[in-house]
């Protein structure tokens, strides 16, 4: 039980820094719809105490594909 209670506050941490890196507006990814689509996501996630793992794949498969478009974009526009 205490390595599932650890499971959880690392997601509980890593959403509360996506939380305000987004709230932030720091960067041109965390701008990105699907960052902020899989942070709601996240959210949803940990309603009433458990995790939801569908969810959790839901908002790893939009934050990778944000990050992957914009650093494929990034690199093409480096070779231009």
């Amino acid at each position: 039980m205490n390595k599932r209670k650890k499971t959880f506050r690392k997601l509980d941490s890593t959403i509360s820094r996506l939380t305000r890196k987004v709230e932030s507006g720091g960067s041109e990814l965390v701008r990105d719809e699907r960052v902020q689509s899989a942070l709601r996501e996240l959210k949803k996630s940990r309603k009433g105490g458990q995790v939801n793992l569908d969810r959790i794949v839901e908002a790893l498969s939009l934050i990778s594909e944000a990050a992957c478009d914009k650093f494929l974009n990034n690199d093409d526009q480096g070779r231009k």
